[in-house]
């Protein structure tokens, strides 16, 4: 009976230290995982806030040209007026 006793917590104490195996295991794969899909969202943020700057910096000149053309076609006028 002592026998069957000890030969059972054996048993369980080795199903318990597989699970916890395992366990950790699947943890490993999981935090490899994150740290991957971790690394392609960095990159993807990175991809999107340097075409924010390229739009950004395209606005900015388009918006300096309108202006300019705007102060041409205003001292023109101006120069028609005047004279």
């Amino acid at each position: 009976m002592a026998e069957e006793v000890n030969r059972v917590k054996n048993q369980l104490t080795l199903d318990v230290n597989m699970e916890r195996s395992r366990a950790k295991d699947d943890h490993t794969i999981t935090e490899k995982e994150i740290s991957k899909l971790t690394t392609k969202m960095t990159a993807e943020v990175g991809r999107l806030e340097t075409t924010s700057e390229k739009y950004k910096n395209d606005l900015y000149r388009a918006a300096g040209g309108t202006l300019l053309s705007l102060l041409t076609l205003l001292f023109a006028y101006y120069r028609l007026v005047k004279s």
